[in-house]
């Protein structure tokens, strides 16, 4: 196991076999029961399925992993989120039925040993997909998780969030929390840059959706890490306190064979591209 801060930019490079022969772009719907799934589709090379976190969609997850040459990229909108279905209560919210929803993508493209990808959110499902399901994957990536043995540092206000967005709307709620950044003394710029990801989604279903992953547990303990053989490269932030650097750094510690990549900044860890090339690197040393 390693940490290492990376400079930028990085090359792109990949010396892995099993390559999916296609670069057309397109959209797939799944269906995982009475929910319809839309995943993204492009590029050519080693299938890499890729979940973003909550609030968010495909279109961050693409603009965070650039174009990744050499990678079929499967990017998945979750349920509540993006093109897929709206949930519509707590209950369809589920740790599992997440893991579940990757199992469909799984399932229905039978690609050989893909790499899976989850940011945040889509880290725990990832993880627990790894941790209970057969190892039928190359590699894990989780970028900046944020879900590990105890409930998330930032769930208190995220709940309060959620309440404000019923209450009044998505809209007016994340106008509201930019407003209490500023008189907290967080430049405009920087507070009119929250919740952008959020706009875009359903008010409603976001709700729902952040209430239940604020109960989600991933882990009992960080022991459970070592039935994992499969090598997992987990990408840490210095500086986001919604993605503490310490549980990125207890991950590593437990997990067999893990990498951690460092990025000293969540300004820079928000550039377009700049995550995939670090994944890319790392992917490139299996």
């Amino acid at each position: 196991m390693e940490s290492t801060s990376e400079e930028f930019p990085l090359t792109s490079s990949v010396s892995m076999s099993d390559r999916v022969q296609r670069d057309s772009s397109s959209t797939r719907t799944l269906h995982n029961g009475d929910f319809s799934l839309a995943l993204h589709l492009s590029g050519s090379g080693v299938p890499l399925i890729a979940l973003h976190g909550l609030g968010s969609d495909s279109r961050d997850m693409r603009s965070d992993l650039g174009r990744l040459p050499g990678f079929r990229l499967a990017l998945l909108d979750q349920r509540g989120h993006g093109a897929s279905s709206h949930v519509s209560n707590e209950a369809e919210f589920g740790l599992e039925d997440l893991v579940e929803d990757l199992s469909v993508v799984l399932r229905e493209f039978a690609w050989t040993n893909p790499v899976l990808c989850g940011g945040s959110m889509g880290a725990a499902v990832v993880l627990r997909y790894a941790l209970t399901r057969a190892a039928d994957y190359r590699a894990l990536v989780l970028i900046a998780p944020a879900i590990g043995t105890m409930q998330t540092t930032s769930a208190g206000w995220i709940i309060k969030f959620a309440d404000r967005i019923d209450v009044i709307g998505l809209s007016r709620a994340i106008d509201e929390r930019r407003q209490f950044l500023v008189q907290q003394g967080n430049p405009p710029e920087e507070a009119n840059g929250f919740g952008v990801s959020w706009a875009r989604q359903d008010g409603s279903s976001l709700a729902f959706a952040m209430r239940a992953v604020c109960r989600w547990r991933l882990l009992r303990t960080f022991e459970e890490l070592g039935r994992i053989r499969l090598p997992v490269i987990i990408v840490g932030i210095t500086d986001d306190p919604l993605h503490p650097i310490e549980l990125a750094q207890q991950m590593c510690a437990h997990l067999v064979r893990s990498s951690l990549v460092v990025i000293d900044s969540h300004e820079l860890a928000v550039q377009p591209g700049v995550i995939g090339n670090l994944v890319s690197r790392e992917l490139a040393l299996l």
